[in-house]
């Protein structure tokens, strides 16, 4: 079993210079440096619906194959990605991290208690 997987926009073959695409690159870039360019795998969440369609069986993936999955969502990935890492969570018992991008989460999450519930 591998050890990191980090799921966020990264943005792939483009220069994109936005803070979520940023954050992200600069998070996996450290964590690799801290566990060796074989134990981390990056699947990028950039490409609108292609991505989408993709996306539950790279989760799916990532969920066993990884000991810890970190995870970069904006406001669209959350509503996606969270629910079904926590699902997939409850029978395979990896560790799942939040990075924060932004301050925008509070006032997301005023209105969505479910969302909440599911981070906390």
């Amino acid at each position: 079993m591998k050890t990191v997987c980090v799921i966020g926009h990264f943005g792939f073959g483009k220069i994109l210079l936005n803070g979520q695409t940023i954050k992200t690159k600069i998070v996996a870039d450290e964590i690799e440096k801290y566990v060796g360019k074989n134990e981390i795998a990056r699947i990028d969440t950039h490409g609108g619906i292609f991505a989408l369609i993709k996306l539950p069986l790279f989760l799916l993936y990532s969920i066993v194959f990884y000991e810890n999955i970190v995870f970069l969502p904006a406001h669209n990935g959350l509503k996606i990605i969270v629910p079904f890492l926590v699902v997939l969570n409850s029978f395979f018992r990896r560790k799942l991290h939040y990075v924060v991008v932004g301050g925008w989460l509070p006032d997301f999450l005023n209105n969505k208690k479910f969302l909440s519930i599911l981070l906390k």
